[in-house]
C-alpha cells in the first residue's frame, strides 16, 4: 500500500519538476520561454514522473554504489528509450532527437545523455533521497491513504482534461480526421 501511494507522490512530483527542468532548460538553451515544450499542454512530463519512481526505487536498494550505477545506466536509458520509442509509434511525434549525437540508438538515446542520467542517479541516491524520504513519510502521516487517493485520482483526472485536447490532435495527425470523427459519431450513437 505504502509503495503505490509512494509511487503515486514520486509521479506528480517528478512529472512537475520535470517539467520545470525542462522549462528553464529550454529557455536557456533555445532562448524562448514557452510554458508548454513537448507533448502535453499542462506542467506535467509524465517521462519525468516515472523516472524519478525508476530512481528513487534503485537508490532504495541495499546494493552498493557500483551495482546502483549500473541499474542506472541501464533502467534509466531503457525508460527513455521505449517512452521515446512508444510516443513516436502511437503519435508520430519525436520528443526529443539525438541523431545528431555520438552512439546513438535511432535517435532516442545516446551517449553523453546515458551520462547525465548516470549523474543523475548517483547524485539522488547520495544527495536526495534522504530528503524525499522525509517528504513521503511527512505526506503519508499528515494526510490518510483515503485522502492521499483521493487527491491523486483528482490530479490524474485535471491532467487527463487539460491534455485530451492534444491527444485527439495528435491522433487526427497519426489516424486522420475521418477516423476521429467516425468514432466520435459511433461513440454519440451509443450514448
Amino acid at each position: 500500500m505504502d509503495w503505490i501511494l509512494n509511487s503515486l507522490i514520486l509521479f506528480i512530483l517528478g512529472s512537475f519538476l520535470g517539467w520545470f527542468i525542462e522549462l528553464i532548460h529550454n529557455t536557456i538553451v533555445y532562448k524562448k520561454f514557452s510554458w508548454w515544450w513537448g507533448f502535453f499542454k499542462a506542467p506535467f512530463k509524465p517521462v519525468w514522473g516515472f523516472g524519478l519512481i525508476i530512481t528513487h526505487t534503485i537508490a532504495m536498494l541495499s546494493y552498493n554504489l557500483w551495482i546502483k550505477a549500473i541499474l542506472f545506466l541501464i533502467l534509466l536509458n531503457l525508460h527513455e528509450y521505449l517512452s521515446g520509442v512508444i510516443t513516436y509509434k502511437l503519435f508520430n511525434r519525436k520528443l526529443w532527437d539525438y541523431r545528431d549525437e555520438f552512439l546513438n540508438i535511432s535517435g532516442f538515446i545516446c551517449l553523453k545523455v546515458a551520462i547525465y542520467w548516470l549523474i543523475l542517479g548517483i547524485g539522488y541516491t547520495l544527495f536526495i533521497t534522504k530528503y524525499i524520504n522525509y517528504l513521503l513519510n511527512w505526506v503519508n502521516n499528515l494526510f490518510s491513504p483515503v485522502t492521499l487517493y483521493i487527491s491523486m485520482g483528482m490530479i490524474v483526472i485535471i491532467t487527463i482534461i487539460m491534455t485530451r485536447k492534444t491527444i485527439i490532435e495528435r491522433l487526427k495527425i497519426k489516424l486522420g480526421s475521418d477516423f476521429i470523427q467516425s468514432f466520435k459519431g459511433k461513440f454519440k450513437k451509443i450514448n
